[in-house]
């Protein structure tokens, strides 16, 4: 399967410095090793109309609004990191781009991380996150029938559980459904799991290293509140997906977005065959990556506008 130049480039480069495989790290040295990457890149942020932190909700959050509209549509987006790395300055840039992009108000959460608070604990964070923002919409600038919800990698799957615990409780609901390389089955058999390259940041024995700082035991992985493609589908709102060839979480979302639509629920979809998964984050300094987040501006935009 082919790859991409600059991501070739990025993968050469870390078999050249012997960059650690993230399954050999403690969460507290990923999160290092992180932050270390996203210093040595030093890529301006782009300048957004508003960014603020919100410290009055159930977590912390930061909003990011591209101007000054009224009433506007917004996206509370749920951070990558294998639900034990990541944070609002991971995502920042990637938040940002997506806002300018999109014309939509992105509000980032600052969900609990595991191991020191294991599942459900960043569910239940993103859950009232979700809950929080559109029952304060009005006081936030936001339209309450133009909210989505979503994230990448393991914010996809928060994500998704976020959307199902809205339409299981009764609470206010999501209007789309955004979700960028998602995990959506932590029982993780999928052949995906088993490809690799040289260099590759995060493969199969990476993902299992994260479920088993997330997960106290293992079997609650096929509970469909932990791997959102064991639930009931039907009634989610309309639902983006984006899956990527090289990546152990290829084929989990491919069959959920199978799933959603044959559960009834609208989906647009689009797999990107040379990329490999976190490519959003890991390059940020990347043309390639700066295209492909004003596509999924223009494709966030799209839904929110329709909702």
């Amino acid at each position: 399967m082919a790859i991409h130049p600059e991501i070739q480039a990025l993968l050469d480069l870390r078999v050249a410095t012997g960059a650690p495989a993230f399954h050999t790290l403690s969460a507290e040295a990923a999160r290092a090793g992180q932050a270390a990457a996203r210093a040595a890149a030093n890529v301006t942020p782009p300048r957004v109309h508003e960014v603020r932190d919100i410290d009055e909700g159930p977590v912390p959050m930061r909003l990011y609004r591209p101007d000054m509209a009224d009433a506007q549509p917004a996206l509370v987006f749920l951070h990558g990191g294998g639900w034990a790395t990541g944070d609002l300055d991971s995502h920042d840039i990637l938040c940002r781009r997506l806002a300018l992009a999109s014309g939509v108000v992105i509000v980032a959460v600052n969900y609990r991380l595991a191991p020191e608070h294991p599942a459900p604990a960043g569910r239940d964070d993103c859950c009232a996150a979700l809950d929080w923002v559109i029952r304060q919409a009005g006081r936030l600038g936001l339209d309450p029938g133009r909210i989505g919800i979503g994230g990448d990698s393991a914010g996809g799957n928060l994500a998704a559980l976020a959307a199902l615990h809205a339409r299981d409780s009764g609470g206010p609901a999501p209007a789309a459904l955004f979700l960028l390389y998602p995990a959506t089955d932590l029982r993780f058999g999928y052949p995906s799991y088993d490809e690799t390259l040289p260099g590759l940041p995060v493969d199969g024995p990476a993902m299992e290293a994260f479920r088993a700082f997330y997960l106290s035991d293992p079997a609650l992985a096929d509970r469909p509140d932990i791997s959102p493609l064991l639930a009931d589908l039907r009634g989610l709102p309309h639902s983006y997906i984006l899956t990527l060839g090289h990546d152990p979480l290829r084929d989990e979302g491919l069959a959920f977005a199978t799933a959603l639509t044959k559960a009834g629920v609208s989906v647009t979809a689009d797999h990107l065959p040379d990329r490999i998964h976190g490519i959003l984050t890991l390059g940020t300094a990347m043309p390639s990556v700066v295209a492909l987040t004003r596509m999924l501006g223009s494709r966030l935009g799209a839904m929110l506008a329709k909702a």
